[in-house]
């Protein structure tokens, strides 16, 4: 039976596609089962990822988007064939389809068409499967630094740059120790948030 026990937490890291796991995401499977592969899977902290990589096929499901981009994964744990991250793809689309309960039957034959539409997709669709590692860096996914808008990285970056330009300046221009003792210390200090 398909199981959920963890929620699903992400940090968008542009306006667009790329999110990372805050947390990790923990599921059982029968796909996996019924294949004779450990059916729990855990989704780690920090798993970048695009919920559903072939743009056709973007949509409402992000647990089933998850699933199949970490069982895609070269070093997945399970390592499964297209057709079995396919299989899983499909299987929690359903389940998660089932549990929005109480919906007229023509959502309901919508949901159906969506879920077989997307697997035919995902199955047969070249490129993708095994290309990356489930720890591959924003960088080597994305193109992009882990959250470009907000991050500690960024913080200390500017704030290295603060310090060297005020290093720059004329040691006649009073109070210049002060200054880049003032700007070291807000590196140490984003250097330390960082590290908790």
């Amino acid at each position: 039976m398909t199981k959920i026990f963890t929620g699903l937490a992400t940090d968008h890291l542009d306006n667009d596609r790329f999110v990372q796991m805050k947390e990790p995401f923990v599921c059982e499977l029968d796909t996996l089962r019924d294949a004779g592969l450990k059916a729990l899977i855990k989704v780690p902290k920090g798993f970048v990822m695009d919920f559903e990589s072939v743009p056709i096929t973007r949509g409402r499901n992000k647990r089933g988007g998850t699933v199949h981009d970490y069982l895609s994964c070269i070093d997945s744990d399970p390592v499964v064939t297209k057709a079995i991250a396919a299989e899983a793809y499909l299987e929690m689309n359903a389940y998660t389809d089932e549990i929005d309960c109480g919906r007229d039957k023509l959502t309901m034959v919508k949901d159906w068409l969506r879920r077989w539409s997307k697997w035919g997709v995902v199955r047969v669709w070249p490129g993708y499967f095994h290309q990356r590692k489930v720890m591959a860096t924003c960088k080597e996914i994305a193109g992009i630094d882990c959250d470009p808008y907000i991050t500690i990285e960024s913080a200390i970056k500017e704030s290295k740059e603060t310090t060297a330009a005020i290093k720059e300046i004329p040691a006649t221009v009073e109070g210049k120790q002060g200054m880049v003792e003032a700007s070291e210390k807000v590196t140490d200090s984003l250097k330390e948030a960082k590290e908790k």
